[in-house]
């Protein structure tokens, strides 16, 4: 059994199987539910005690129902409802066990979708995925772990939770064409193009005052547009809860990955005192940001279990981020709204933007806002991410591999080769005797790296730029 504290009162989860799960809703007297439907969920509800007003849709008309112990009611997928306690009472829920399909139309608490907002962070280049990452088509545009880039999977995940309307992108302008083909459910007035990457700080930034304008109630949660993330039903819980608990304190909300290993590119959060356990999530106050720690060190943080790794994944409202920015970033608010004062004048709008971003300090969220700020809360996340950081990563995210553990997008003939990873959708590629080698081959280039070594197929863009060969950057 699960007890999940809910605003209205409190959800005994007693049964959760494939064919059915089972609750208990103690709902307090005066409170109620949010005017909801659900996409495929079908339960039906029976009334242990209390007394309890069912509003439903009969005929495309709502209804309002009282209910005594002892009454039941089926409610199928599609139908408009909601549960208002009379009398402190308890329901009985079983349903088919689609739990992340709810759609609240109207609600006491805050978790109105409508004022559910996304920002896409698209601007980075992926260097570490050259040859296939380049210039023009940068990783978040590549189909790297599915058949589709990796920014239309991270929209679909988010859609779950955030209608298309809501979802902003922040892209880089020489990005302009390829971003504008690939995600055409994004409004284009929702798409923001920076004329040349300024950092996460200025990203998040440009994005609340565009958003502000818009629903100055707004709650955003922000994405890297190249993450992946395998549990989605748990993203959409932890998402949805962080959404409603943003919405009703002022906080700036972190979620912490959970570590499976220790790595030490990544920077870590480290969590103190328990400040919210609600819907089933831990929220802790932030102690401290780590930066990425040398191997020993980030062994500590794996077996303490108090450190979470930085994702990149935030949630807040608007104007609570744009008034930590005022507070630790003076200097970037002034620019902000200096460019607010456009928002609508198309022409003006982009002239200001290009007068203003260069001048714009390149800095972080992290370092410029959240190591600094005193409300920021981490949620610790079980969400199977991973920042798909180069091609070595590859091996603990794709489950199909070939003879001897090897990962081939090509024709490839293998004698004895264990543990590799092979990239060349046009030639037929052969392998003796390799162990744990990368080979990726495009239409202009070729690299082969030891897996151990891979993370410096950074410096290879950076000895290209110093060579003048910009054609293969």
């Amino acid at each position: 059994m699960k007890k999940i504290e809910k605003p209205w009162g409190y959800e005994i989860i007693y049964a959760h199987n494939e064919k059915y799960v089972g609750k208990i809703l103690h709902v307090f007297k005066g409170e109620q539910l949010s005017l909801q439907y659900h996409n495929l969920k079908d339960e039906s509800i029976y009334l242990l005690n209390g007394l309890m007003e069912l509003t439903v849709d009969v005929d495309g008309e709502l209804k309002k129902l009282v209910f005594s112990p002892g009454d039941t009611y089926r409610i199928e997928p599609k139908v408009r409802h909601r549960f208002s306690a009379l009398e402190e009472c308890d329901i009985l829920e079983v349903s088919t066990p689609e739990l992340h399909d709810v759609v609240r139309l109207e609600d006491k608490y805050g978790r109105i979708k409508g004022n559910h907002f996304g920002v896409i962070m698209a601007g980075g280049h992926g260097t570490r995925f050259w040859p296939r990452s380049r210039k023009k088509k940068p990783k978040q545009l590549l189909d790297i772990i599915s058949s589709e880039p990796m920014i239309r999977e991270t929209i679909r995940r988010i859609n779950k939770v955030i209608s298309a309307d809501n979802i902003f992108v922040v892209a880089n302008e020489e990005h302009r064409s390829e971003i504008e083909k690939h995600i055409p459910e994004i409004p284009s007035e929702n798409i923001i193009f920076e004329p040349m990457p300024r950092n996460t700080a200025a990203c998040i930034g440009l994005s609340a005052i565009l958003i502000q304008k818009k629903n100055p109630e707004a709650v955003i949660s922000v994405f890297p547009a190249d993450h992946l993330i395998t549990n989605e039903d748990a993203f959409v819980d932890l998402l949805n809860t962080g959404c409603e608990l943003v919405s009703k304190n002022d906080y700036l909300l972190t979620l912490g990955m959970k570590p499976t290993y220790p790595e030490t590119g990544y920077g870590y959060i480290k969590g103190g005192s328990l400040l919210h356990s609600f819907n089933g999530f831990d929220f802790f106050v932030v102690d401290n940001f780590e930066e990425k720690p040398e191997r020993k060190k980030a062994e500590h943080f794996f077996k303490t279990k108090d450190y979470y790794w930085n994702g990149g994944v935030f949630v807040w409202k608007v104007n609570v981020i744009l008034n930590a920015i005022k507070r630790y970033l003076p200097n970037l608010y002034s620019s902000l709204e200096e460019i607010s004062s456009k928002i609508g004048n198309g022409g003006e709008f982009t002239k200001v933007l290009e007068e203003i971003y260069p001048k714009i300090e390149p800095i972080s969220i992290d370092y410029g806002v959240l190591e600094h700020a005193d409300n920021v809360v981490v949620a610790h996340s079980d969400i199977g991410w991973s920042d798909v950081g180069g091609w070595a990563a590859l091996d603990n995210l794709i489950e199909k591999k070939g003879e001897n553990d090897n990962i081939s997008w090509s024709k490839h003939i293998n004698i004895d080769s264990k543990e590799c990873i092979i990239y060349s959708p046009k030639k037929l590629v052969a392998t003796i005797g390799l162990e744990k080698i990368i080979v990726v081959e495009t239409d202009d280039a070729l690299l082969v790296s030891t897996k151990d070594r891979c993370q410096d197929v950074k410096l290879i863009v950076e000895k290209l730029k110093e060579s003048g060969l910009d054609e293969y950057l």
